[in-house]
């Protein structure tokens, strides 16, 4: 008697996932060096605001204050990224406030009206340091000792993402940093620049 034994079949997308490069996965995980969120790449970016915002300063459509905003020639503004969905998504170039159509191209808002809206006051989600203009967190996220960053080592195959401030501590740890590049005889091999722990 023969035994079967069915395997429900794994999704192609599935398949792919479990076969991805380490380093990949690592580069997927982390979030966005302007705003310090995950998010997908074409998304808008999110931050935590750290006082209340006015208004005056709140796009109408995504209600969040606005972000790259831009104008409309009836005078509304937008962040960049509504506006821009909002009029692909009509038949007509009509804005999404009055309703009313209009012919021209939307335009960045005035430097002074952005310099406003970067000055808000946000929350860096990592270290919690409340107290950063907006215009300047990506700065801050280059030097932030809790932001996550993927090992040294991760094209490699190290798919660890650590904290900034832990990046000695797990290199003490990572297999890959025993290992170093040899060229051998138009070979790549890989040779320990450390002695083995005995």
């Amino acid at each position: 008697m023969t035994c079967a034994i069915s395997i429900p079949s794994i999704t192609s997308s599935l398949r792919a996932h479990l076969t991805q490069h380490p380093a990949a996965v690592a580069m997927e995980r982390l979030p966005c060096s302007s705003c310090g969120s995950t998010h997908a790449p074409d998304s808008q970016h999110v931050y935590n605001y750290s006082q209340e915002v006015a208004q005056d300063f709140v796009c109408s459509i995504c209600l969040m204050p606005f972000v790259e905003p831009y104008d409309t020639p009836c005078k509304h503004t937008f962040c960049k990224s509504c506006i821009v969905q909002a009029i692909a998504a009509s038949k007509k170039r009509t804005c999404p406030l009055d309703n009313k159509e209009f012919a021209g191209e939307v335009t960045e808002a005035s430097v002074v009206f952005r310099n406003i809206v970067n000055d808000l006051l946000v929350e860096c989600v990592h270290c919690h340091e409340r107290a950063i203009k907006r215009g300047s967190l990506a700065d801050h996220l280059r030097t932030c000792p809790r932001f996550p960053v993927p090992c040294r080592h991760h094209q490699r195959g190290c798919g660890a993402v650590i904290h900034r401030a832990s990046v000695d501590e797990h290199l003490n740890q990572c297999s890959y940093e025993e290992l170093r590049h040899v060229r051998r005889d138009n070979l790549t091999v890989f040779a320990r620049t450390r002695s083995a722990p005995s």
